[in-house]
């Protein structure tokens, strides 16, 4: 592959990992047995200190852009936990890798809450930045390209919302009609959670009329889910002053 590997531990962790994210089958304890030990292995080559940042990186890129779409959602998981143990004990945060996942337009090809919000958008956020994502996506939602907006509204769900990103979210967002109630639901869910989080937030009386306005609009809606989190909203609204 002309890959250069700076040492003997990055030539290791390159195999390991290589071997860690090929499909498998756990079929019986052997197979469970192997598995966790290849893991030890990682991240014992991992905390030795002699696999470089760079050969580490190296080997996550190439695998992760030679993996099909499953295989790269799968490797979030093994890119994350090696992001974590490397940040929780002061080490390399790795945030090339926020880019790799962002141009490879994984973010964008799932529908389901807990992979575009807690396992994608939730990397992002620890490789790039909470910051950085939200912006990211206020971006999306400002663009033409309908087709990426509604995962924008999911990924909320990892970045959480300032006032900014929220006003553009109302502004944004389709009317909630019974077709997309389920995306409302997050969408109301995340909404009033960020009331519920800043409820000494200083509103202007323009943004408490749009944000009554907005979370009104949801009552009309059937789910259930979604009028609660639309009732508990105005709630919290009803007692907040300018």
């Amino acid at each position: 592959m002309g890959r250069r590997m700076s040492n003997d531990a990055d030539q290791e962790m390159f195999q390991l990992l290589s071997e860690w994210v090929k499909p498998h089958e756990l079929d019986n304890q052997s197979d469970n047995y192997h598995r966790n030990a290849l893991w030890d292995r990682i991240l014992t080559v991992f905390d030795s200190g002699y696999a470089t940042e760079f050969g580490v990186l190296q080997t996550l890129s190439s695998l992760f852009q030679n993996a099909d779409r499953p295989g790269k959602l799968s490797l979030i998981i093994t890119m994350d936990d090696l992001v974590y143990i490397s940040t929780s004990r002061g080490g390399y945060g790795y945030p090339e890798l926020f880019w790799l996942v962002l141009e490879s337009n994984l973010l964008f090809e799932y529908t389901d809450i807990s992979d575009v919000g807690s396992r994608i958008a939730g990397f992002l956020c620890r490789t790039g930045g909470i910051q950085a994502t939200r912006t990211y996506l206020i971006h999306i939602l400002l663009s033409d390209d309908k087709t990426k907006h509604t995962n924008a509204f999911l990924a909320f769900y990892a970045t959480g919302h300032s006032l900014q990103s929220l006003r553009i979210t109302m502004e944004v967002a389709p009317e909630p009609t019974d077709s997309n109630t389920q995306l409302y639901v997050f969408i109301y869910s995340d909404a009033w959670a960020f009331l519920a989080r800043n409820n000494d937030v200083k509103l202007s009386a323009e943004d408490k009329a749009d944000l009554t306005a907005f979370f009104n609009r949801g009552l009309a809606l059937t789910n259930s889910f979604a009028i609660d989190y639309c009732q508990k909203a105005l709630e919290i609204l009803g007692k907040t002053s300018e």
